[in-house]
């Protein structure tokens, strides 16, 4: 059987790393024999001449010789042989000088465990190499996006990165997956504003469903220039975007580490226009585990309000710690619907509506996307059990029309949703959703029309300079305004305020 199992090295200069991997699995059972150890790249090369391995698991800093010299000195020699990389966080830009030698995966340490060992391990022993000239024979010529899949996904050879290398002209790269939010109105995440970038579209099958995947090429100055365009924007999508890079090995480390980590935060921040490894913020730590039966008595006791801030206080700190699984969002707050129903029951005299309704809320909580889309239905259902509990009250939402005649009194001061939740006593997450369902837009969008309709009013009835009437508006900044103003109506403050003129002038001659 011996003569059947691939053979690894493990290169370690610490030794309970080296002890750990030896005990983590069955390796025979697993087809596989661990065949000697080394603490550092010099003892390793004596010992590969020693025992041949097939795969060599080796570290990245370590004393004598580093992993990075081991790799490129053994790919020299032996082309054969594969390497798995064990890395920290703080070697990700050595790790990724490994990728140009021909390292076909690696293992964040903090992650290591016996199952996404053994899974990479499977991988490099079942890894096809590169065909030689002569066993080729005739090639099917790939696309750009099927040769970006391959390498993303692992299953790639040299000839295929040169390939692809072909299909671009620019120097630098980035991973970009657009989104667009579940209240856009055309449900699209196309890219949009890409002058000066090719961006390659890739079906991801483990993308979520509103989300497109691209390759973006061009230079570094473009690739940036657009990310902070996209930052200013405001139509509806979020852009979860990879560092660059330069070298299309690259693009699996990338993939892996930038793309499924913005996906899982993704879910929490779906309100930013863009994501970035740079711009996620620093959790919070686990949420305090919640006192539902103090909700309930609250409930029972048509103390609403005080009830809605003690689930808000804590979707609140689960969405500061972006560490809950989205399963674990949704059940909580299925598990709120389905025991306020109950309570229901007991406190009104017909339910049967809301009764029947709370599958149709179960629903839309579990195929919500985001947690703003999964807390919105949530929120629905609350407005509607109120609604029945105070059939001669108030509506959940009657002060909403109070806000808006607000943001019409006082649209030149520097508005925030922030400062008017607070104000209004809304929740920030549920009022910006709110907004945009029932406004068709969101509020930002909202503020700045606004604007603009009272700016052309003060344009065409007003002698004040066009710097005045910006910061009568609210755009202290003259440049900015002119910016805003021409987006929105595709002229100029001063081309606007001359139309207007001769119009005048016109109907004034009639």
């Amino acid at each position: 059987m011996g003569e059947h199992l691939k053979k690894i090295l493990i290169v370690d200069d610490e030794l309970l790393i080296r002890q750990g991997i030896l005990h983590y699995i069955d390796w025979q059972e697993e087809g596989f024999e661990i065949v000697g150890e080394a603490s550092n790249g010099q003892e390793a090369l004596e010992r590969i001449a020693e025992v041949k391995p097939d795969i060599i698991i080796t570290d990245i800093a370590m004393p004598v010789m580093d992993g990075i010299e081991l790799i490129k000195t053994v790919k020299r020699e032996s082309p054969e042989i594969e390497f798995v990389v064990l890395s920290s966080y703080s070697d990700f830009d050595y790790v990724r000088e490994t990728f140009k030698s021909g390292v076909l995966d690696y293992i964040l340490k903090p992650n290591l465990n016996a199952a996404s060992l053994l899974e990479t391990l499977k991988m490099s022993a079942c890894a096809k190499k590169p065909d030689t000239p002569d066993e080729r024979g005739p090639q099917k010529e790939l696309s750009p996006e099927a040769l970006i899949r391959k390498i993303m996904h692992r299953h790639y050879s040299r000839q295929d990165v040169e390939n692809l290398k072909k299909c671009f002209s620019g120097n630098s790269f980035a991973l970009i997956e657009v989104h667009a939010s579940w209240l856009a109105a055309d449900g699209t995440a196309a890219p949009a504003h890409t002058a000066g970038l090719d961006m390659v579209k890739i079906d991801d099958d483990a993308a979520e469903k509103e989300g497109m995947l691209y390759l973006a090429n061009g230079s570094m100055e473009n690739i940036h220039r657009y990310l902070e365009h996209r930052k200013q924007e405001n139509d509806g999508r979020t852009l979860l975007a990879s560092r660059t890079f330069t070298d299309l090995d690259l693009i699996g480390i990338h993939y892996r580490e930038d793309i499924l980590k913005l996906r899982q935060h993704y879910f929490y921040l779906s309100d930013a226009p863009i994501l970035t490894i740079q711009s996620l913020p620093e959790t919070t730590g686990r949420p305090k585990p919640f006192d539902l039966n103090y909700c309930l008595v609250l409930f029972k006791q048509k103390k609403l309000e005080s009830a809605m801030q003690h689930i808000d206080a804590h979707l609140d700190e689960i969405k500061g710690s972006c560490l809950l699984e989205q399963v674990e969002v949704k059940n909580f707050l299925g598990n709120l619907v389905f025991n306020m129903t109950v309570a229901l029951s007991a406190m009104v005299p017909d339910n049967q509506k809301i009764e029947q309704k709370k599958y149709q809320y179960f629903d839309a909580i579990n195929h919500a996307s985001t947690f703003e889309e999964a807390h919105f239905h949530f929120r629905t259902f609350f407005s509607e059990a109120i609604a029945k509990i105070n059939e001669s009250g108030e509506e959940p939402l009657s002060n909403f029309d109070r806000l808006l005649a607000y943001i019409e009194a006082h649209y030149q001061d520097p508005l925030s949703l922030t400062e008017l939740a607070k104000h209004f006593h809304f929740n920030a997450s549920y009022l910006s959703s709110y907004f945009s369902q029932h406004m068709g837009q969101g509020f930002n969008e909202y503020l700045t029309t606004i604007r603009m309709e009272n700016a052309k009013r003060l344009l065409g009835e007003s002698d004040w300079s066009i710097a005045e009437v910006g910061a009568m508006v609210g755009y202290p900044d003259h440049s900015y305004f002119c910016k805003v103003f021409k987006r929105r109506h595709h002229l100029s403050p001063s081309r606007y305020r001359k139309e207007k003129k001769h119009e005048r002038e016109h109907w004034s001659n009639q």
